[in-house]
């Protein structure tokens, strides 16, 4: 058998897990449309496959680097591989979340932000400063976070040392499928049922997401439609904030000028999760967690010279 790299064992402990699970609950897996699939592939996989490829074909050009520029193609084509077969997992596992745990911690969570309101307040108030600002760009919370997807990969993938890159290419990993897994343990839609946000434009996606949720909750599942693949409603934990925190802890540790570059996108998807109203409170420390594990894991799995050609 072929040596494996930590991220393909990743990759399969998690479908293990998937089909122990799918088997257990009695549940089926699903398989998004072409408009789903698109999303995935150009949102997820396409930010991680250009760095995997640009790099090693620079390197080409120069005859004695091209042994290992081969390598390195080869072993980030089969990372890409074992990522995308996480992201599909994690998909799953969102869509699962409230088939396994039917019961929804809306009214905990809520009662939570109105304790502490005033930090809520504290979001919609920030919020004002940029909110007129993104008249055209309505969706910038999740325009955000991609361009963060996109430009941390290049950057690191384009760097000689390919530790980094590997070890951001776990991190996220595991970020997807730990906290896809974590979905399971305290679900919930999230704060716009009880209140709106200041952002019409993601208070009409979230009335669409609800819609298709509230139809596959009671279904169990049988009511899918593979156009909302993606569209599964979890706000606990904040995968938008863990993901950005992965991003900024890699960039402060291997390109310092992105990671300053990062400080005010990071702040921004903070503020816009509670202010838009994606998110309770608690679900950005729970965010920070899962991020803080994935950078461990990612770490301590992943030690100079491993997976190296």
């Amino acid at each position: 058998m072929r040596h494996l790299l930590t991220i393909e064992r990743v990759a399969f402990a998690s479908l293990f897990f998937a089909a122990g699970t799918a088997s257990i609950f009695r549940l089926q897996f699903y398989f998004p449309s072409l408009d789903s699939a698109w999303f995935v592939l150009h949102h997820y996989l396409g930010p991680v496959l250009l760095p995997a490829i640009v790099l090693p074909a620079v390197l080409f050009v120069k005859v004695r680097a091209r042994t290992w520029a081969k390598a390195v193609f080869l072993l980030r084509l089969r990372g890409v591989g074992a990522f995308a077969l996480i992201v599909y997992l994690h998909f799953n596992f969102k869509l699962w979340a409230q088939l396994i745990n039917p019961k929804l911690f809306d009214d905990v969570y809520m009662g939570i932000d109105e304790k502490f309101r005033s930090v809520v307040n504290c979001a919609f108030a920030l919020s004002v400063f940029y909110r007129s600002g993104l008249i055209y760009f309505p969706h910038a919370y999740h325009q955000i976070f991609i361009s963060m997807f996109v430009l941390s990969f290049f950057v690191h993938g384009m760097q000689s040392d390919r530790l980094g890159f590997d070890r951001l290419l776990l991190a996220v990993a595991l970020v997807l499928a730990l906290g896809g897994v974590s979905y399971f343990v305290a679900p919930a839609f999230g704060p716009f049922v009880f209140e709106a946000g200041d952002s019409p434009a993601a208070g009409a996606i979230q009335a669409v997401m609800a819609s298709f949720q509230q139809g596959f909750r009671e279904s169990r599942g049988a009511d899918y439609d593979s156009t909302y693949f993606v569209s599964a409603l979890a706000a606990m934990p904040s995968l938008h904030l863990a993901h950005a925190l992965v991003f900024l802890w890699f960039a402060l540790r291997h390109a310092r000028w992105l990671g300053v570059v990062y400080v005010v996108p990071v702040s921004f998807i903070a503020v816009e999760a509670v202010a838009a109203r994606w998110h309770y409170l608690i679900d950005l420390p729970a965010g920070l967690i899962i991020a803080l594990v994935g950078i461990f894991l990612a770490n301590r799995l992943i030690l100079p010279q491993a997976d190296s050609p």
